[in-house]
């Protein structure tokens, strides 16, 4: 009996056709498509740097770094939970009853073993940043089991060009240093097409006698082949995290480099002559310097240090020869150019436009400036936010499963079992004494 599959790799088209022995893909390329070259990459951005440069911006930005924290957190929730829809006897409906991994000893081995746990917080992580990751499993000789789930860093990997007679990405490369497109000196593990089911995935590998693949998983691709374009990546193109990185770094400069004067001090020669009298002109040039500077020393004593502040000055006027009393000492206080809170508005506006690309509600990571506009939120905020944030991770989830999905049909393990994120919902004190509660 044979089954056909329809599969959509960027622009190409391919159609599957498979019975139980073989696949024979066709792939319709459009025009414009760039040649294919075994061992040749699709770079990550035009020099192919962009993970790099990209989490290097993230890194500097307090609110990029806070509200992706967040994404990745909101995500993984309590963590992978097992559950079953069983009838209920009272109701007659079915409902969700959470099921232990203890009660099914091979999953639970298997958990254990490949440290499902620590896996999927960082397949998430990729997820989060990039929009696509690329776990990979071992399979056991007879191809009956999955034996082994790791996780390779999204950043240090790179797809092969679609193979136009596959028609996808057979192989992705891997190295931590990608500042070219050399494929000799990465690693390569052949990948499978992200749309397959298991039994195409099982017979592929079974074809070509591969015992370790990589199944790329990614979010939603509006125009893109090889990696997703995340909306909110668009504060890294745009600028908005420039601005916002550039505004601290722009301060640390003006504070180490600015010069710090408060006050300007005139001294006239005529008052060192009225307080000195005729010693005055009787002093050698040392001495007069000497005097001026004793001078200049006790009126900046006077005016340093806290405890200056509404502290009163004498200074004795003096009378010049037409007759007109003039100042001998004026203290003339210096305009600060740069007050308190300068760029501070600007500050605010970038972090604003970074959080609402990411969809994060400021008031879940204390967002807001000194001067600024942006609060912290109350407890109410904040917990109708995070549910919110939380209820829209649906059809992430969905992606970041399908990796169970594939481990469960491959292992045969339970078919009723299903899994999913639990998620946080945090309440008030007085209903539970942690403030949380848990539901998947």
């Amino acid at each position: 009996m044979k089954q056909s599959h329809g599969v959509y790799f960027g622009n190409a088209s391919v159609s599957l056709v498979s019975n139980d022995s073989h696949i024979k893909p066709t792939l319709v390329v459009p025009k414009g498509e760039v040649e294919y070259k075994k061992g040749v990459i699709a770079p990550w951005g035009e020099d192919n740097l962009y993970p790099q440069k990209f989490i290097d911006a993230i890194r500097l930005n307090g609110a990029a770094s806070g509200g992706l924290n967040l994404l990745k957190s909101a995500h993984y929730g309590n963590g992978l939970t097992f559950y079953k829809n069983e009838k209920s006897e009272t109701t007659g409906k079915r409902e969700k009853v959470i099921s232990y991994r203890e009660d099914h000893p091979e999953l639970n081995l298997f958990y254990k073993r490949n440290k499902l746990n620590k896996f999927f917080i960082e397949t998430i992580g990729d997820l989060e940043t990039f929009g696509i990751a690329f776990p990979s499993f071992i399979i056991s000789k007879d191809f009956k089991k999955i034996v082994k789930a790791t996780r390779q860093k999204t950043a240090w990997g790179r797809r092969e060009l679609a193979n136009p007679s596959s028609g996808f990405s057979e192989r992705v490369y891997f190295k931590s240093l990608w500042d070219d497109e050399e494929t000799s000196r990465a690693s390569k593990i052949a990948s499978v097409d992200p749309m397959w089911c298991m039994e195409e995935i099982k017979e592929y590998c079974a074809q070509k006698k591969l015992y370790e693949f990589v199944f790329p998983i990614h979010y939603g691709m509006m125009d893109e082949a090889y990696y997703p374009k995340l909306t909110w990546h668009a504060i890294y193109h745009n600028g908005w995290l420039e601005v916002s990185n550039s505004i601290p770094k722009y301060k640390k400069h003006l504070f180490e480099n600015q010069l710090n004067i408060k006050f300007v001090v005139y001294i006239a020669d005529e008052y060192f002559e009225q307080i000195y009298g005729d010693e005055w002109e009787e002093y050698k040039a040392d001495k007069r310097k000497t005097i001026r500077e004793e001078t200049i020393k006790a009126i900046d004593d006077h005016l340093s240090g806290n405890k200056s502040s509404g502290r009163s000055m004498y200074a004795k006027k003096i009378q010049s020869a037409d007759g007109k009393w003039e100042k001998g000492i004026e203290v003339e206080a210096i305009d600060n150019k740069m007050k308190d809170g300068s760029y501070l508005p600007d500050a605010s506006a970038a972090n604003t436009e970074i959080l609402f690309s990411m969809g994060v509600d400021a008031s879940l990571i204390g967002a807001g400036v000194p001067g600024g506009n942006m609060g912290s939120g109350s407890g109410s905020d904040k917990r109708i936010a995070f549910s919110i944030l939380s209820a829209l991770f649906k059809t992430k989830r969905d992606t970041t499963l399908e990796i169970w999905e594939l481990l469960q049909d491959w292992n045969g393990w339970d078919v009723e079992l299903q899994a999913g994120f639990e998620n946080i919902m945090l309440t008030t004190l007085d209903k539970n004494p942690n403030g949380q509660q848990t539901g998947v």
